[in-house]
C-alpha cells in the first residue's frame, strides 16, 4: 500500500489528467478507457495507481494497480457478454473487488463528479454554464490527438447570435445575459452527451463534436 504522501505527489500532473478523463466520459467507457490509456503511454505506470485512486480511492502501487485496472476492464466486457447488455465500468469495478479480488479490503467506489467546486469554476463560464475558452482549447488539442491516434475525424461547430449587439442597447446587458442563459440551455439540451459546447467568448459558442465528420 501507497502512503498517502505519494498519492498527492500525483496530483500536479497525473492525478488531475485522470479526474479530466472521467469527467468527460461519464457514459462512454469506450472512449474513456482509450484517453485513460494515452495517459499511460505518456506518463507511465503511476498513472495506473491515479487511475485506481480516482476510481476507488485505493492507494496501491503501481504494479498492484496495473493489474487491478486490467482485471477491471476484462471483467466488465466479460460480465457484458454474460449479461448480454453493456456494463459500466464503474459497475465492473465495484463488482471486482465484492467478488473477484477479495484480498483488498473495504475499497470505495465513488461516483464521479469529478472536480471539486473550485476546479469547475475554472472550466466553466459563470453565466451560462458552459465550457470556458480555457477547457476548449485544453478539449481541441485532446480531440486532435485521439483523432491522429485513431485515424477518425471530429468537427468544430462556430455559432454567434445576430444582432446581440441591439439585445444590449435596446433592453440593457441583463437582457442580453438572460437571452445568452437561454441559448445555452437550449444548446446544452440539444447536443450529443459526448459533445462539449464552450461560450468561446461574448455571444459566440463553439461545439466540438467528437467521432463526427462535416457532412454527418
Amino acid at each position: 500500500m501507497l502512503k498517502k504522501k505519494y498519492i498527492d505527489s500525483l496530483k500536479p500532473s497525473v492525478r488531475p489528467k485522470v479526474l479530466e478523463c472521467f469527467y468527460r466520459n461519464p457514459a462512454n467507457d469506450e472512449i474513456l478507457i482509450q484517453d485513460l490509456q494515452a495517459l499511460i503511454d505518456k506518463f507511465g505506470p503511476k498513472t495506473y495507481t491515479a487511475i485506481l485512486h480516482v476510481l476507488t480511492h485505493l492507494e496501491l502501487d503501481c504494479n498492484q494497480a496495473r493489474k487491478c485496472w486490467q482485471d477491471i476492464i476484462r471483467h466488465c466486457r466479460e460480465m457484458s457478454e454474460a449479461l448480454g447488455r453493456e456494463i459500466k465500468l464503474r459497475t465492473a469495478a465495484c463488482d471486482y473487488f465484492c467478488s473477484v479480488n477479495q484480498t483488498i479490503k473495504n475499497p470505495v467506489v465513488v461516483e464521479l463528479r469529478i472536480f471539486e467546486d473550485t476546479v469547475k469554476d475554472a472550466r466553466n463560464d459563470p453565466m451560462t454554464g458552459l465550457y470556458n475558452r480555457l477547457h476548449l482549447n485544453y478539449v481541441i488539442k485532446q480531440e486532435i490527438k485521439r483523432s491522429s491516434r485513431n485515424n477518425s475525424q471530429f468537427s468544430i461547430f462556430f455559432m454567434d447570435l445576430d444582432d446581440f449587439k441591439k439585445i444590449n442597447d435596446n433592453f440593457g446587458h441583463l437582457a442580453g445575459d438572460a437571452v445568452l442563459i437561454k441559448t445555452a440551455e437550449a444548446i446544452s439540451k440539444e447536443i450529443r452527451f459526448q459533445d462539449i459546447a464552450a461560450r468561446y467568448g461574448g455571444e459566440e459558442i463553439v461545439i466540438v463534436l467528437p467521432e463526427t465528420n462535416k457532412v454527418t
